[in-house]
């Protein structure tokens, strides 16, 4: 029988340094960690927009006012009711004679309670018995030297009424007149009843039409 020779494999450590590397167990007895979500209920996410409990209950709306019990400011009356004498407050009313034939269709407020005129000399009388009757209601307490002061002050205020009126009655006279005086010679150059000029008559009276 042959017998193997050995051969001695002794190897210096002081010659060669091994490296060693360790990689991890494909098959690693302990199993992975794995990080679980935690499932946050609906109920439980807060909502930007989410409001309290105290405002999702129900909002108790008040019975609304009836008009009836809301005080209600009145409007003010004309200014012929409060200022019955004064030129300013009844300056239409005074016109409305000479622009309105109807005396119904007269709009006259200063003079309410009183008979209704029919024509601008029956209301100038009722302005001078409300100057009366005005007089009658604020002189109480005053002396005899203070209600004749105010009475004077009253009958102006009539008088300016009565000059007013005829200003108004005279416009609308002059206003008529020179109306009439336009269809005259309007119907003198059409028909040519005279020689002349349009100009030539605008000095001459009705009548000379």
């Amino acid at each position: 029988m042959v017998g193997t020779p050995v051969v001695s494999t002794t190897v210096s450590l002081s010659q060669t340094t091994a490296t060693t590397t360790t990689f991890p167990s494909e098959t690693s007895s302990v199993p992975p960690q794995i990080k679980r979500r935690r499932l946050i209920p609906k109920d439980d996410v807060s909502s930007p927009f989410q409001t309290s409990s105290k405002s999702s209950a129900l909002v108790t709306i008040p019975k609304p006012v009836p008009l009836s019990s809301v005080p209600m400011h009145k409007p003010l009356p004309p200014a012929g009711v409060q200022y019955p004498l004064e030129l300013a407050a009844v300056r239409e009313e005074i016109k409305s004679f000479y622009t309105e034939d109807d005396p119904a269709k007269r709009s006259l407020p200063s003079i309410k309670g009183y008979l209704w005129p029919k024509n601008i000399e029956e209301y100038l009388k009722i302005k001078a018995t409300q100057a009366e009757d005005i007089l009658k209601r604020n002189s109480q307490g005053k002396s005899d030297k203070e209600v004749s002061r105010y009475y004077q002050y009253l009958l102006t205020q009539v008088s300016s009424l009565e000059r007013f009126a005829k200003t108004v009655s005279q416009q609308i006279s002059e206003r008529a007149t020179e109306t009439l005086k336009k269809d005259y010679i309007e119907s003198i150059m059409f028909y040519k009843r005279y020689k002349g000029e349009r100009h030539m008559y605008k000095e001459w009276t009705i009548p000379e039409l």
